[in-house]
Formats: C-alpha cells, structure tokens, sequence
C-alpha cells in the first residue's frame, strides 16, 4: 500500500509539472501622447545655474513642483514660472534631504518622500510633520 501511494504521489507531481501552461500575458499598450514644448525653464541667479537636474516634477493646480537631484531642494514655481519658494538641502533634519525627494500630493497636501522618510506640507510648502 505504501509502495502504490508513493508511485501515485510521483505519477501526480510529473503530470502536474510537465502540463503545459502558458502563463504569460500580452498587454496592447499604444503611446498616443503628443508632448509640445511650449514654454521652457532656464533658472539663472548671478550667472550661474540656480536648478542642478530635475529628478521629479508635477503640476499641482496653477503651480508647478520640481525636485532638484543636486541641491536636494524643492522648488515650487507659478504657472507663468516665477518663482515662489524653496524648501530643502541637503541634510538629515525635517525638511532636509541626502537623497531628492519624489513629490506626492492629493487636494490638501504635498508628500516629499525618500526612502523611509515622509514629510508632510501644506499647498504652499509650509512644514506640518515629517
């Protein structure tokens, strides 16, 4: 009786592996976005460059967020691209960073997170907790 248990045991583990599965999955992805440059950010501050590399950006309402790689800093700017406010650095203390943050945001606040760390603001950069 063992000897026929294990047998079906073994028959059942090579039929169930060797079924012939196909288990992958095609999506149809079609890129249908036009992007046109129609106005460009070039932030000069006594002849030297005032944003290093973009490593986030979004478009919060009427404002614009972006995330410098370099400076760690946040910037926030208009519509029309004059700008508002930075937040940021670099550190380890809230609202500093050793790593640009990635930006967040629902209706009622902006979320700058890296790795681990959360920092909350309100819509217009103010610090409310990390």
């Amino acid at each position: 009786m063992k000897r026929y248990v294990t047998t079906l045991f073994i028959i059942l583990i090579i039929v169930k592996c060797s079924a012939n599965k196909n288990d992958i999955y095609t999506s149809k992805y079609k890129d249908n976005y036009k992007l046109k440059v129609i106005d460009s950010l070039t932030y000069y501050y006594k002849d030297t460059l005032f944003i290093g590399r973009v490593h986030d950006i979004q478009l919060i309402g009427n404002k614009i967020l972006i995330s410098d790689f370099f400076l760690k800093k946040i910037w926030l700017f208009s519509k029309e691209l004059n700008l508002i406010k930075t937040i940021g650095g670099e550190g380890r203390g809230p609202g500093e960073y050793t790593y640009p943050p990635n930006i967040m945001y629902d209706s009622n606040y902006i979320w700058l997170t890296t790795g681990r760390i959360i920092d909350k603001y309100n819509q217009n950069l103010e610090f409310i907790e990390r």
